[in-house]
């Protein structure tokens, strides 16, 4: 159920009920650079497996001595680039939201409230909010510490969508489409 955009005051305040998917949580965890980290691994660890082929191919290496270095690479690429996917699986299973909760975003702070947690933080710690098609990123922290608020746009009336962007470029500096 979503609730209108509400001017309290001249504070902009919205509010929905947030339900998030493996997807979003996917989509919200490859904003986070560590999880990059790992497509960057395995994109590292294919070009060295194509890069051994080649080298084998041109020293004229047996078929068995290509396949025992060639398929183990092959292998830790699509381990390496599965990880974020298993993260978002896993978070989309432990979550203390999965049951949903509801999300408010005003002038000062965004706060989920779930049925086990809530959580709040303030503007001064979001450092980058990204908008996709679908969704918005706010991203919080920094290296190891940072979190990623999921905003799917679906969850607020259409109407909304452009106050929502003003919001957070006003509290954000920035919105980075993409």
């Amino acid at each position: 159920m979503t609730e209108p955009a509400a001017d309290v005051s001249s504070r902009r305040v919205f509010e929905a009920d947030l339900h998030l998917t493996t997807a979003d949580y996917r989509e919200g965890l490859l904003r986070m650079p560590l999880l990059w980290a790992f497509h960057g691994l395995a994109a590292i660890v294919l070009l060295a497996a194509l890069t051994l082929t080649y080298l084998s191919s041109e020293s004229g290496a047996d078929g068995y001595l290509l396949a025992t270095g060639w398929l183990p690479l092959i292998g830790l690429s699509i381990v390496l680039g599965w990880i974020p996917d298993l993260f978002a699986w896993h978070m989309a299973r432990t979550s203390p939201f999965r049951n949903g909760a509801t999300v408010r975003i005003d002038d000062e702070r965004i706060t989920c409230t779930g049925q086990e947690t809530s959580v709040s933080y303030g503007w001064p710690l979001v450092r980058r909010a990204v908008e996709t098609r679908s969704r918005f990123h706010l991203v919080a922290g920094r290296s190891l510490s940072t979190a990623v608020c999921v905003l799917p746009k679906h969850l607020f009336p259409l109407e909304d969508h452009e106050a929502i962007r003003e919001l957070i470029r006003d509290e954000v500096g920035s919105l980075r489409p993409r």
